[in-house]
């Protein structure tokens, strides 16, 4: 009976509709106050004594401006008492309680006088309202699009996996048009009552959210505090590096977090930060190239890192540690660098090629320079450089540059090996006879030998256990002996040139077979001569 009654009222209202708003415009044309007073100046132009004075004087106390301040008093208590009705709950407890017999005897004019008024004033309209669990989450202009939306969003919510579905009612309402929804939306609202999502303030980058709170308030906080954490005097700009936004919006429970989870959430890079433990031995900028980044950026990622002072296991972010929303900066930073200094080379042909005597050392001059640096989370991603004032000019180095033509016999200072074409069987160091102090050459015997570098012979004969002998003194403190030689080609004083052929390979002294046994000596003390030969 009941929802004959509404589908008969909403019939009725609809077919009224029309007519009232014709019947309101034509009231509004009638020029009522005007005719009044026509006839006031009629009755006034007449010539009435007697018993029509006293009609005469009550004509001219009628007041037209109180007659339409009540019309208008009675128009507000009606839309008032309209607008109370609408909404689903209200509407629906007007419809149930009403008598249908009151309704046969109270004036019809009256009644949908008031309905029209207030669609008339408000912009209201007759739709379906979509009720879940006693609350009313959308509007339509049709039933059967409020019937669409439910089915949509049930089969949406299943495939969610959600079964648990309250009461939900598609009832008559008056609302305001703007409240309207399309089905495809309307179906939106029903399944966000029951998908596990609620109301929260997400922090949007590029229209993706990252994190989520509670209130508006706390998200704006939680912005503010992450540009405060990477700004300071020196901050010209501060912002963020890509398009952040704050936005109301439906979430998954689990998504909305506490303040301090969400900062958490909003400094962590994109797929977590890598890092490399240091092994034995490494360095920053074989770091760098084994982790495909560079020297500076992991300086960068690795504030107060001290490169020389690596130690064995420390752990070094080597990954980029930019998150989704990054606080971009801009500082003002000035800093006092050093000037690099020139040398002049002044040609002395009295010195040998090679030789180089400081006249005067130079030194290094200084200057204040101011920077525009950029950064993002504390990471410098570029410096501009915008000023510049010289404190201190650097001071030239002068040096004397030898030019006359060295001697053949002069030493280099560096060692070739004299006799590149033997094995080596013994080296420098401890072994089971005892400390070797040079390093065994091996080959075939009557090989040639030749001069490590450019000297004077000191000494060529036999001397003990090395049979026979060849030093040769460089004249710069370095010594070097060739040992166990077949034959000796040169003399005690003889000058020879590096590379000049000076004996040959023997099985002389105390030897076990043909080799060299060669040594280099440093003001009397032996050399490894693995490490100066090439």
């Amino acid at each position: 009976m009941l929802s004959k009654l509404k589908e008969a009222l909403y019939k009725l209202f609809e077919g009224a509709k029309e007519i009232y708003k014709k019947a309101f415009t034509r009231v509004a044309e009638l020029n009522l106050k005007g005719r009044i007073k026509d006839v006031l100046t009629h009755i006034k132009n007449v010539d009435i004594k007697g018993k029509f004075t006293n009609i005469i004087n009550k004509v001219r106390e009628f007041d037209i401006k109180k007659v339409i301040e009540r019309i208008k008093a009675s128009y507000n208590n009606t839309k008032k008492r309209v607008s109370e009705l609408i909404g689903s709950e209200g509407l629906y407890s007007f419809l149930k309680n009403l008598d249908i017999v009151k309704l046969d005897k109270m004036a019809a004019g009256v009644f949908l006088v008031l309905v029209i008024c207030a669609w008339a004033g408000s912009g209201l309209d007759f739709g379906y309202g979509i009720n879940c669990d006693g609350k009313t989450v959308a509007i339509t202009a049709k039933r059967s699009d409020a019937v669409d939306a439910y089915e949509e969003a049930r089969i949406a919510l299943d495939a969610l996996k959600v079964t648990d579905i309250g009461d939900v009612k598609i009832i008559p309402v008056i609302s305001p048009k703007d409240n309207f929804l399309t089905a495809s939306c309307a179906k939106n609202a029903i399944a966000a009552v029951y998908d596990g999502r609620q109301d929260a303030y997400g922090i949007s980058a590029e229209g993706v959210i990252v994190t989520a709170v509670k209130t508006e308030e706390e998200a704006e906080k939680l912005l503010e505090d992450y540009k405060k954490e990477f700004t300071s005097e020196t901050t010209l700009e501060v912002g963020f590096n890509k398009n952040v936004e704050i936005v109301s919006a439906r979430v998954p429970k689990n998504s909305v977090l506490p303040f301090e989870d969400a900062y958490v959430a909003l400094k962590t890079p994109v797929g977590g930060i890598k890092t490399h433990t240091v092994k034995e031995g490494e360095t920053i900028s074989e770091i760098a190239e084994l982790t495909g980044t560079t020297t500076q950026k992991v300086l960068d990622m690795n504030p107060g890192l001290t490169p020389e002072r690596l130690q064995i296991g420390q752990k070094l972010n080597v990954s980029d540690t930019t998150p989704a929303i990054a606080v971009k900066t801009k500082e003002a930073v000035t800093a006092v660098e050093k000037i690099a200094y020139d040398t002049n080379k002044i040609k002395d042909a009295t010195q040998y090629t090679g030789i180089t005597i400081v006249v005067s050392d130079g030194e290094y001059g200084e200057k204040e320079v101011s920077y525009d640096v950029y950064k993002e989370n504390g990471i410098i991603t570029e410096r501009i450089a915008t000023a510049e004032e010289v404190l201190k000019e650097p001071v030239t180095k002068q040096v004397k540059v030898g030019t006359k033509k060295r001697p053949v016999y002069m030493a280099t200072g560096k060692f070739r090996n004299p006799f590149a074409a033997g094995s080596i069987t013994s080296r420098y160091g401890n072994r089971s006879r005892g400390f070797h102090t040079g390093l065994d050459l091996a080959g075939a015997s009557g090989s040639p030998v030749y001069a490590a570098d450019g000297g004077t012979v000191s000494f060529a004969g036999w001397s003990g256990g090395y049979g026979k002998l060849i030093k040769i003194n460089h004249g710069n403190g370095y010594v070097t002996y060739y040992a166990h030689l077949s034959s000796i080609n040169v003399s005690n004083g003889k000058k020879v040139a590096k590379g000049e052929m000076i004996g040959r390979v023997g099985n002389t002294g105390n030897s076990t077979g043909p080799h060299l046994h060669f040594e280099i000596r440093l003001n009397g003390k032996t050399l490894n001569p693995a490490n100066y030969i090439y």
